[in-house]
């Protein structure tokens, strides 16, 4: 359920935290008044770490025309993206995931058999993407080749000898970039 839809459901997703539990935002009405919490993160009895979040993760606009009923889910924005971020980065505190900054809606995906490693840049939203810094897990060497993949199939070489990478052409909405050694 969209907690943004009703006066009715301001109050959903609420709950009573243990002791341990840290309140990193608070949902706020359109008059910027304090509605309840927002992302909750603890320390589980097994020591396991637990983000919550009492919202639509994936944001976008919906609308369901089968009963005339419209609804807006959160959107995503360079400063969601960073607050989901650092949950991430405070629930793996091993280090084993990556990142990629440069939008809100650029989404990694690393992936190995134990032996190679892979790394997939995408552009998932309707921005441009110039430049992005790329951050691999624990344990991926520095890709040695990167390629640009765009909406026609067409690759081209990514530069990768800038922090942040400088793209050659824009990477558009859901174009990606490949990284491997």
């Amino acid at each position: 359920m969209n907690i943004d839809g009703c006066p009715h459901t301001n109050r959903m997703f609420q709950a009573e935290w243990v002791k341990s539990a840290h309140e990193v935002s608070e949902i706020q009405s359109p008059q910027l008044q304090r509605v309840g919490h927002g992302m909750m993160l603890y320390e589980n009895d097994r020591g396991g770490r637990v983000g919550i979040v009492p919202w639509i993760v994936h944001g976008g606009a919906h609308a369901d025309l089968s009963n005339q009923t419209f609804g807006v889910h959160i959107q995503m924005t360079t400063n969601r993206q960073q607050q989901l971020h650092r949950a991430i980065q405070w629930l793996d505190e091993k280090g084993n995931t990556g990142w990629v900054e440069g939008g809100p809606w650029v989404i990694p995906q690393f992936l190995t058999d134990g032996k190679t490693w892979r790394g997939v840049i995408w552009n998932a939203g309707p921005d441009v993407i110039e430049t992005c810094r790329v951050h691999t897990p624990r344990g991926m060497p520095c890709p040695a080749v990167a390629t640009h993949v765009d909406g026609l199939g067409h690759r081209s070489p990514v530069t990768l000898d800038s922090d942040p990478l400088v793209l050659c052409q824009p990477l558009n909405q859901w174009e990606y970039i490949v990284l491997h050694d």
